[in-house]
C-alpha cells in the first residue's frame, strides 16, 4: 500500500448497476504512486432509484453526484488516505461505505 500520496482519478470505467440494489450509478477507478508501487482502486457511486427520478430532491450532493455521473463525490473522497469502494446517495445525502460496515 501507498501511504502518503494523493488519489488521482484515473478514469470513469462506465455505468454499473447491482441487482442487489434498488438503483444504479458509475463505477470510477482512482490512481496514486507510480510504477510498482502504484495502487488502484475503484469506486461505485450508487444512486438510489428514487434519487434518480426525483424532481424535488432535498440533497444538492445528491443530484450534484447525478449530473457529473459520480465524478463530484469521487473528487471528494480521493482526498481521502482510504477511500471508500462504493458511496451511497440518495434523496436525503450521501454515505461513504467500507467493508466492514454493517447496514
Amino acid at each position: 500500500m501507498v501511504v502518503g500520496v494523493s488519489w488521482e482519478i484515473a478514469e470513469q470505467i462506465g455505468p454499473h448497476s447491482d441487482p442487489n440494489i434498488d438503483g444504479s450509478g458509475w463505477v470510477w477507478e482512482l490512481q496514486r504512486g507510480e510504477g510498482k508501487h502504484s495502487e488502484a482502486r475503484r469506486v461505485f457511486v450508487e444512486i438510489s432509484r428514487t434519487a434518480l427520478v426525483s424532481t424535488g430532491m432535498s440533497s444538492t450532493v445528491t443530484a450534484a453526484a447525478i449530473e457529473s455521473e459520480g465524478r463530484t463525490e469521487v473528487e471528494r473522497v480521493a482526498q481521502l488516505e482510504n477511500p471508500p469502494r462504493k458511496i451511497k446517495c440518495n434523496t436525503h445525502g450521501v454515505r461513504d461505505v467500507y467493508p466492514d460496515d454493517s447496514f
